[in-house]
């Protein structure tokens, strides 16, 4: 793994194919995993995760 300086950025791009799939939500975890959250009503669920 390598450390990037803070003036440099990383650009991801997720396609979501399901049309009933509408409030996602991001977070950079300290480990630098980045996680793709699904919130529905009172639940969330974790879609998918990007390690930086």
């Amino acid at each position: 793994m390598f450390g990037m300086s803070q003036d440099q950025s990383t650009r991801v791009l997720l396609q979501i194919k399901d049309e009933n799939i509408k409030n996602l939500s991001t977070k950079i975890l300290s480990d630098g995993v980045m996680r793709v959250i699904v919130k529905g009503g009172d639940k969330m669920q974790v879609y998918g995760g990007l390690k930086m």
